[in-house]
């Protein structure tokens, strides 16, 4: 497969302390494919050395200070020269294998997206790293799922075409989007044999809660919009049933604190849930509470999310009606 020429296009803002690194094993996954690749870096408004980092490992720059991320991997694709195209965030370190298995998967012509699972970096984590890793690591994954993030996937440009390239308007899940539209022709396909490291992996639990509430922007809105929505549904109702359970809480603490313990109860009980259908990798008391205060926060940080979705959008778009309304 080293006929094929691959763009490989990296969105990136403020990275200059990962992109060295970054940079340094693409270049090492390009020369142990052996075929031709081109690195795009598309700027975000960086104000330390990423662009001259970029420039000085032999990257094409471009920039959109004011850019969703998904615009700025359509401006990637736009100046793209190869008829694959690499989306490779700019913090994520690939194996030297990257391409040439990611590649060897596109001789299925039913194939139109390959990609790999996206771990922390396992060297020295901290326990929220760990215990996130353990949560996602038991149950095995399929060889064809939905969809796969964006922080490294590889697609046919053709494909990428016919899909009509990320939707600019969305601020998250963005790629759950993309591949639903390539999903309907194509088969979507995880790269197992290797992994990428996400090197700015949630390291507290802070992090975490920021990350998991601007990831879960969205999923009701992907929920609605997909036709697989059986198989995704459980990504909405956790959430909505750790939201109302908190809301019943509250509300009922000052009523009936004896059925509020039922409600904190069914709370404690949620996060043990996800553990046991992720079938998480649990090997000590010590590995469980890590797991379990990592899925505590995961579900509510996307009730959160989700709360933020259905009830405060729709109360400021009633809002913005409503003020449209008077001024005219």
């Amino acid at each position: 497969m080293n006929n094929r020429h691959v763009s490989i296009i990296m969105p990136a803002k403020n990275e200059a302390e990962n992109l060295p690194c970054v940079l340094s094993a693409v270049r090492e996954a390009i020369n142990n494919y052996g075929g031709n690749a081109e690195i795009i870096l598309v700027d975000n408004g960086s104000d330390d050395s990423t662009i001259e980092i970029a420039k000085k490992n032999g990257c094409r720059v471009l920039g959109d200070g004011t850019a969703t991320i998904s615009r700025l991997r359509n401006m990637g694709v736009r100046e793209a020269q190869g008829d694959i195209i690499a989306f490779l965030d700019a913090d994520c370190v690939v194996d030297r294998n990257w391409l040439t298995y990611c590649l060897e998967k596109f001789s299925d012509a039913r194939i139109g997206v390959v990609g790999t699972r996206a771990i922390p970096d396992l060297r020295n984590p901290s326990w929220v790293e760990e215990g996130w890793f353990r949560l996602i690591s038991g149950a095995a994954r399929p060889d064809y799922p939905n969809w796969l993030g964006t922080s490294n996937l590889l697609v046919r440009k053709s494909v990428f075409s016919e899909a009509g390239g990320f939707d600019e308007k969305l601020e998250t899940a963005e790629d759950v989007d993309f591949c639903r539209r390539i999903n309907n022709r194509y088969l979507i396909c995880l790269e197992k044999r290797i992994d990428t490291v996400h090197l700015r992996e949630s390291k507290t639990i802070i992090d975490l809660y920021k990350r998991e509430k601007w990831r879960g922007k969205c999923s009701l809105f992907q929920l609605v919009n997909s036709k697989e929505w059986k198989k995704e549904i459980l990504s909405i109702l956790a959430p909505g049933i750790f939201l109302l359970s908190l809301s019943m809480f509250i509300i009922l603490f000052f009523i009936n604190i004896i059925i509020a313990v039922i409600f904190v109860i069914l709370l404690a009980l949620m996060p043990i849930a996800m553990i046991v259908r992720k079938k998480a990798l649990i090997d000590s008391k010590q590995s469980y509470i890590k797991i379990y205060l990592v899925a505590l926060v995961y579900l509510f940080a996307r009730s959160i999310a989700l709360f933020h979705e259905v009830f405060v959008s729709s109360l400021v778009k009633t809002y913005s009606l409503a003020v449209g309304k008077t001024i005219k």
